[in-house]
């Protein structure tokens, strides 16, 4: 293997290496950033509808009297495809407002009380979904009800809040985008380690050949090697030279 042929695979390997950890990295920051603006956009959603019975609650009805919230988390979980349902429940646990009406009068599972004892949000993880809460206040600070929504652990975020980048890595532009410039960086590579060794080769060109006859160029490499060549040639003649008078003298003698 020349050393021409070392150098280019070293390179092409180390140009892999360097863009598969670039894809890696990439990768994951494009996860945790998308993990972040569901986590952001799920907040705010919370604080919305909490906010939306706070205000009623301070009219002073109670929560057996709001039935208008009944279409405003209806609406709510239609322009949230990745909630899987948004309910609101009594302190006892039963279930007073949920998208889902035919579950309306039932119990909530037992952590969702419990979870009313904490202050702020609240985080439950199952196998397939993950839910967040928080707590329904009266005037005095005491919890007498929760509002959850249940989200799907598949969930991404939509419309406006994917990123170019997320829609790239989920289509498989990226990957023929590396490979291209892979093939892209090899050419470079290997034209530029032509252009590289080309003095070499032409100086090792000229001291392989069987003349000695400058050769027009314009490397000062190869140059430097027909002058070498051409003093090798005449130190050559000179030590014919000598050595034939010396065998001349040998025969006189």
């Amino acid at each position: 293997m020349t050393l021409r042929l070392r150098i280019i695979l070293a390179l092409c390997g180390g140009m892999v290496v360097t863009l598969a950890a670039g894809y890696f990295a990439g990768t994951l920051a494009a996860a945790s950033l998308q993990k972040s603006v569901s986590d952001a956009h799920d907040a705010h959603l919370l604080a919305t509808l909490e906010a939306n019975v706070q205000s009623r609650l301070a009219i002073g009805l109670s929560l057996q009297q709001l039935g208008a919230l009944q279409p405003a988390i209806e609406l709510e979980r239609a322009n949230a495809p990745g909630v899987l349902s948004i309910d609101l429940f009594s302190d006892k646990g039963v279930l007073l407002y949920s998208t889902d009406r035919s579950a309306v009068g039932s119990q909530v599972p037992a952590e969702w009380v419990l979870a009313l004892a904490q202050l702020g949000r609240w985080h439950l993880q199952g196998q397939a979904e993950r839910v967040i809460g928080a707590r329904i206040e009266d005037d005095l600070g005491v919890a007498i009800g929760g509002i959850a929504l249940t989200i799907d652990h598949e969930a991404k975020p939509t419309g406006g809040v994917r990123t170019p980048l997320l829609n790239a890595l989920s289509h498989d532009r990226l990957v023929w985008g590396l490979l291209a410039s892979l093939l892209a960086a090899v050419a470079a590579g290997a034209w530029a380690l032509a252009r590289v060794f080309r003095p070499a080769h032409d100086a090792l060109a000229v001291l392989s050949a069987t003349d000695v006859a400058p050769q027009s160029t314009t490397h000062g490499l190869a140059q430097a090697a027909w002058a070498r060549k051409r003093l090798w040639a005449a130190l050559h003649r000179d030590l014919d030279d000598g050595l034939a008078k010396l065998r001349a003298l040998d025969r006189e003698t």
